[in-house]
């Protein structure tokens, strides 16, 4: 059945028993009887029916016969399963509170689920989505994936058994086999970030006749493949190419096009590649005046390049304790201790919580056969075919704000209390 044009869904037979009531007219024959003699057989008729309302009356073997029969229980049918599959382990934090949200949004719909963990290896995902893709009573499919290239295949089994599959958080590449993606709004997180940067550096646009003194900016956006990635870039330099074009901002490194920002390619070769070193040097020591960064360990990098201890370091300012001007994409426990502390101004704050709701919400509504509200239908080309979007905002912290994730359960105090 396809769902509204908006995505398939297998159905499963269902067998329901139902009982045939029968309807049993009882007729009395007067003929050839006197008015007394009929009087008296309907008074008869009368008292055996009052006498029927109390006591078990005998009935004959007609009678038995035409009797309805009893309702036999419809016979209990298996519930099909969303099958959830997540990069991590039950152990991450993030996956394990994505997890128990989800299934208790789909356990009060009356969805069952099922989960799976890659522990962080592709092909154990491809296995385990091949094996959900197979199962008789899977009725749709969450997938966050591990790699998000390498899937193509075992999503073709998916689609081939009618299953609507939901891509979650991360864009999955080169498949037409994807119904939905679930995601916050990486465009629109750039789009935070920058109007921050340009508020809390006072950036102005100058006129004509005026020589601007740039400020150097850097992003290290980690691997440069990841689809969010990209789209937060793009946002961030929608809202700073008239800074770029007037002079006010430069980078050393790579300028303004995400295709030569990879000064390392992932945060895995960081100390491989000793990124802190090549930009102290591009810098002459004392790191760029502005530095968007993503990822935990980006920027823990991105703040020990900013607190260079040279004589050339940048002075500190009231804002930043730590020299320099440091924002983040991510936040993360450490990230939020190093917001409390003055190491990092800002960082934009995406609560799973809601993302892994919205995600429920998605399936439960197109398993209804409801209609969709869908956030962007033009933006996430998966390079085969435009995926429907569904998304959520993000929004920015600071030192001002960080205390509500604390009031409402994001962290415990303990977690993001600046160290010592």
């Amino acid at each position: 059945m396809q769902l509204k044009g908006i995505c398939h869904m297998k159905r499963r037979p269902a067998f329901i028993l139902t009982g045939l009531v029968g309807l049993i007219a009882v007729s009395l024959s007067v003929s050839g009887c006197g008015k007394s003699e009929a009087t008296k057989a309907a008074a008869e008729s009368e008292e055996t029916e009052k006498e029927g309302n109390s006591e078990t009356v005998e009935a004959s073997e007609e009678d038995e016969e035409e009797k309805p029969k009893e309702e036999v229980p419809a016979e209990e049918q298996p519930v099909p399963k969303v099958a959830i599959l997540l990069p991590g382990g039950p152990e991450d934090k993030r996956w394990r509170t994505d997890v128990e949200i989800m299934r208790a949004e789909l356990e009060e719909a009356g969805h069952l689920s099922q989960v799976f963990y890659a522990e962080g290896d592709a092909d154990t995902q491809d296995r385990q989505l091949r094996e959900a893709a197979s199962a008789e009573l899977t009725s749709a499919i969450i997938i966050a994936p591990q790699d998000p290239y390498s899937l193509s295949e075992s999503l073709q089994a998916a689609a081939d058994e009618g299953i609507p599959v939901f891509d979650y958080d991360e864009l999955i590449m080169n498949t037409p086999n994807i119904s939905y993606f679930v995601t916050f709004d990486a465009r629109e997180a750039g789009h935070l970030m920058a109007d921050r940067i340009i508020a809390d550096n006072n950036l102005t646009i100058p006129e004509a006749d005026e020589t601007p003194e740039p400020m150097t900016i850097e992003y290290l956006m980690g691997e440069s493949s990841g689809t969010n990635d990209l789209f937060l870039l793009n946002g961030l330099l929608e809202r700073l190419q008239d800074y770029y074009d007037a002079g006010v901002l430069t980078s050393l490194s790579y300028g303004s096009t995400y295709s030569r920002a990879a000064v390392i390619e992932d945060q895995s070769s960081l100390k491989d590649k000793g990124f802190v070193k090549v930009l102290r040097d591009l810098y002459q020591q004392k790191g760029p005046d502005i530095l968007c960064t993503r990822g935990e360990t980006l920027t823990k990098a991105g703040a020990s390049l900013q607190r260079s201890e040279t004589s050339a370091a940048l002075p500190e300012t009231e804002e930043n304790g730590s020299g320099g001007y440091l924002i983040s994409a991510d936040s993360h426990a450490s990230v939020i201790q190093q917001i409390a502390s003055g190491q990092v101004r800002a960082a934009v704050f995406k609560d799973n919580r809601k993302l892994a709701e919205k995600c429920a919400e998605t399936v439960i509504t197109c398993l209804k056969d409801e209609d969709l509200e869908v956030s962007n239908y033009e933006e996430y080309d998966n390079g085969v075919k435009i995926i429907k979007a569904v998304t959520c905002d993000a929004e920015i912290i600071d030192k001002d704000n960080y205390q509500v994730l604390i009031d409402d359960g994001f962290f415990e105090e303990e977690d993001i209390r600046p160290q010592a």
